[in-house]
């Protein structure tokens, strides 16, 4: 199956039947075999849009039964399995994920005509065996389900096994560097290449929810298909289908019934702003049915807000040039640098000082060098400070099934 990803101004097309979708394709294998379980060859597989659609993949049993689609949009799909002598077989609701094989194992055909037709509805599959990735998938639905703060689906990846973050260190893959993961959308690497220190936890287009379908990580023996990385995480956008679907959405979260923090009041700041909006909608659906699909979210964030921040700041004394310091024994000298090297202070520097809280604003000995029974040259001033984030995100993704062996997205 040829697939065509069209992301942004980027357009990939890779004219073979190998891996065409990059990270965001997945595969679909199995063993075609009759009732005595021996292999039946040149059998006729295709792959269907669920509830009896568009092929959209075909292909035939190899001389061991063996049949392997390489490169697959991931989603539902029905699987027709069609042999002369045997009964047509339907396999439906097969989820396909991206970065992943799905193993089907052996596929039993029934000895009779073609016109017959044995349908197996949300198939039993078997353990994984073709080969050793350690994969999970996470759906938008299981992203919907879980309370978030901000409708990140990326804050989901530390509750997977394999990933950990102490709270004082970035997250890591199995205790491997940033560096060796690999991040993309719908086959695109996110991630920033110039400086991937904190790679897991950051990538500049922020994705929200309703802008991924599903993850996978994939956090060892990844399949080389997936390119450059130890460890993959594989988002994939949403497609349309052939029923329009919808919805809108306003989340709001603010600080009415928060409490301050217990530095905040030690210092006597009062408890930081927070008016935090979420509002979009989405919809997808079809144009030409069976052949034109398409899908498109649009969320604005609206988060104003302040934090608490502690800037150090100089005492009185030293913003006339006093410096304070203890000498060996602990005593306390102080010593007028200016009047000692016999300067006077610029002018610039006066200016800058003078836009500065003076030593009457220190509320805090958590930094500088003085402590509360010794003012020496710098202490902590906490205050609120703003810290607003605007941010508007638009997706819009088509669907175009030219055949059963291209497909452009």
């Amino acid at each position: 199956m040829q697939v065509f990803s069209l992301v942004g101004l980027l357009a990939t097309a890779v004219f073979t039947h190998a891996t065409l979708y990059g990270q965001a394709s997945g595969r679909l294998s199995g063993t075609i075999v009759d009732q005595q379980t021996a292999a039946i060859p040149g059998a006729k597989i295709e792959l269907h849009l669920p509830g009896g659609g568009t092929t959209v993949a075909v292909s035939t049993s190899s001389a061991a039964g063996l049949f392997f689609f390489a490169s697959v949009n991931p989603g539902t799909y029905d699987l027709v399995v069609e042999a002369t002598g045997f009964q047509k077989g339907i396999f439906r609701n097969l989820k396909i994920d991206s970065g992943r094989e799905l193993s089907m194992g052996n596929l039993t055909m029934e000895v009779g005509a073609v016109t017959e037709v044995v349908e197996v509805s949300e198939a039993v599959l078997k353990v994984q065996t073709t080969n050793a990735e350690v994969t999970t998938n996470i759906t938008n639905e299981q992203f919907r389900l879980l309370p978030q703060l901000n409708r990140s689906p990326q804050a989901l990846l530390q509750t997977q096994a394999g990933v950990t973050n102490n709270g004082r260190q970035v997250t890591t893959i199995n205790g491997l560097r940033p560096s060796y993961v690999n991040i993309t959308i719908d086959g695109v690497n996110i991630q920033d290449n110039f400086i991937r220190a904190n790679t897991v936890d950051f990538q500049p287009n922020l994705l929200l929810s309703d802008q991924v379908s599903e993850v996978t990580l994939s956090t060892a023996n990844a399949n080389n298909s997936n390119g450059a990385g130890a460890a993959q995480v594989n988002y994939v956008t949403p497609s349309g289908s052939n029923e329009f679907h919808g919805a809108g959405y306003w989340f709001n979260r603010n600080n009415k019934f928060a409490a301050n923090s217990w530095f905040n009041n030690r210092d006597g700041i009062g408890l930081p702003f927070l008016n935090q909006n979420q509002i979009g909608g989405k919809i997808g659906g079809p144009i030409l049915k069976n052949k034109l699909l398409f899908y498109t979210n649009y969320e604005a964030f609206r988060a104003h807000q302040q934090s608490t921040g502690n800037r150090t700041i100089l005492t009185n004394e030293a913003r006339t040039g006093i410096f304070t310091y203890e000498d060996t024994a602990n005593n306390v000298r102080k010593v007028n640098l200016l009047t000692a090297t016999g300067r006077s202070i610029d002018p610039v520097i006066r200016d800058l000082l003078g836009r500065m809280p003076d030593g009457s604003a220190i509320n805090n000995f958590r930094v500088g060098d003085s402590r509360e029974n010794l003012l020496r040259n710098t202490a902590g001033y906490s205050l609120r400070v703003r810290d607003n984030r605007i941010r508007d995100n638009f997706t819009s993704k088509a669907d175009y099934i030219l055949s059963s062996t291209n497909t452009i997205v």
